[in-house]
């Protein structure tokens, strides 16, 4: 929500710049209409550009933490199942290791501005649809104040025209678009300020987890060793950064999916662990959801991820892993 919005954190990102030619195939890196219709407004061939990014906000969750909520979430029987059915295919297709990619915090930001500086002119006309800013209209040529009221008046015409260039531009691929106005204008160079509605994704953070071949999941790696295929999989499943009691719940949890004993022993630990969380359980079965999942539902009505007590972070997986425990020893005696 905008309010939530304005709590969060702020961030700040350089300008970056860049030339860009009539005509060329429109790759930018954010959804700014503003650096087309610059450019066609200067009726130029050529510009360098620069975009500056207002306002950011951003929110994120701990790696710690996030890693650890993934796996519990991987360890689902239907999540595995599909994970190491997912790696075999791909294993089989062409050799490619597959990768889960977290996304660990996100930059979001509502306000662009654009400056474009006149390169080269094509001395053709504008082709999107707006006045050109260039001629006596933008200096003016009787004082300061017939300059001024000039100006203005080349600027409202230059914002007039905007609606149908961004139109015209609407098949270049840009995506979502915001409101854009010029705030300056002149012969040479262009400057406009482009305002989303709601706030927009600029950039991220995360971090990728090879799937492994029986489903699990390895460390979590640096989402750009990725994309840049730096990335050395692991052979194993990473849990050395757990404490000794996640490791005793996900052991419980796995030997638990090993012996396809859900359907008697998740319930069980649900009502084990008292009323408020066999009602989470009974809910979201009766919600149409897999018992997995239901228990996955139990799991974090019961250790939310936000719980920053470390000591009580600890009782309560060990009272989940006993509670887990007690069932499939039930489970067991009334085979």
């Amino acid at each position: 929500t905008t309010t939530a919005m304005q709590l969060a954190p702020a961030a700040a990102f350089p300008s970056y710049s860049f030339t860009i030619r009539n005509g060329a195939a429109l790759d930018l890196a954010l959804p700014v209409s503003g650096v087309p219709v610059g450019l066609s407004a200067m009726g130029s061939g050529s510009a360098s550009a620069t975009v500056t990014i207002r306002d950011a906000k951003t929110y994120g969750v701990d790696t710690y933490s996030l890693d650890r909520d993934v796996r519990v979430w991987a360890s689902s029987g239907d999540i595995k199942r599909y994970l190491r059915e997912l790696a075999s295919l791909s294993a089989q297709q062409d050799g490619r290791r597959v990768y889960l990619r977290v996304v660990s915090r996100v930059y979001l930001a509502r306000e662009f501005d654009v400056s474009l500086r006149n390169n080269a002119s094509r001395g053709l006309g504008v082709s999107a649809g707006i006045g050109s800013p260039s001629g006596p209209a933008v200096g003016g040529a009787n004082g300061d104040a017939d300059a001024a009221t000039d100006y203005q008046a080349n600027l409202d015409a230059l914002n007039a025209g905007i609606s149908g260039a961004l139109d015209s531009l609407s098949g270049d691929g840009i995506g979502p678009r915001g409101d854009v106005r010029f705030v300056a204008a002149s012969a040479g160079a262009v400057a406009l300020r482009e305002v989303f509605d709601q706030p927009v994704v600029v950039g991220y953070i995360g971090f990728d987890m090879a799937v492994l071949d029986d489903g699990s999941l390895g460390p979590p790696i640096a989402t750009f060793q990725v994309v840049e295929h730096q990335a050395v999989p692991q052979a194993v499943t990473f849990l050395g950064a757990f404490s000794e009691a996640e490791n005793s719940y996900l052991d419980m949890v796995e030997i638990i999916q090993r012996l396809d004993a859900q359907a008697t022993v998740f319930p069980r630990a649900a009502e084990l662990l008292g009323e408020s969380s066999q009602t989470v359980y009974n809910e979201a079965v009766s919600a149409g959801q897999p018992v997995a999942e239901a228990w996955n539902a139990v799991f974090f009505a019961y250790l939310p991820p936000t719980m920053a007590d470390r000591a009580e972070r600890e009782r309560r997986y060990e009272q989940l892993e006993r509670a887990l425990r007690g069932a499939l020893r039930e489970h067991f005696d009334n085979e």
